[in-house]
């Protein structure tokens, strides 16, 4: 049972990097410092679900990888909070230029969090995000929870 769960995250959260990657080198779609930390949580559940193939305590993995996807959750809530203005977007607070460098700085900066351009059905992909966390996060809840009553129907 613990196997399917982790090859099924595994692979899921290798198509989620490497369409994102995809995104932004073949499709030249530029994406923001939350687009980028958002992609920090499918890496870890990545290595942990590899991990969990082998690992002797399997439930351990399973509710670490629970907390990662709550803190990815996290961090696409906050992404979308800054394109629908709820919150005010930090990439914008940026010092007036001084001198030629400053300026130059200025100018390559990255795109603001609260211009994000990746969308998915008329949907910010932060909003997807933050729904498939929610999703991911009760289908390992109930995968456990369905495990368990098997354990008590049939104890060994």
């Amino acid at each position: 049972m613990h196997r399917k769960i982790f090859i099924a995250l595994g692979i899921v959260s290798g198509l989620i990097l490497s369409m994102a990657l995809m995104m932004e080198f073949v499709f030249h779609q530029q994406a923001c410092k939350l687009c980028y930390l958002q992609r920090i949580p499918y890496f870890l559940i990545l290595v942990s679900s590899l991990y969990g193939l082998y690992s002797k305590r399997p439930l351990i993995v399973l509710r670490i990888i629970q907390g990662i996807l709550t803190v990815g959750f996290l961090i696409a809530s906050y992404h979308s909070a800054i394109i629908f203005g709820i919150v005010d977007d930090p990439c914008l607070l940026k010092p007036r230029p001084h001198d030629l460098q400053s300026f130059k700085a200025l100018m390559e900066a990255p795109l603001p969090c609260s211009a994000s351009t990746w969308q998915i059905f008329d949907m910010p992909i932060s909003v997807l995000n933050a729904i498939f966390s929610v999703f991911l996060i009760a289908s390992i809840q109930r995968a456990l929870k369905q495990e368990d009553k098997v354990q008590f129907l049939n104890p060994q």
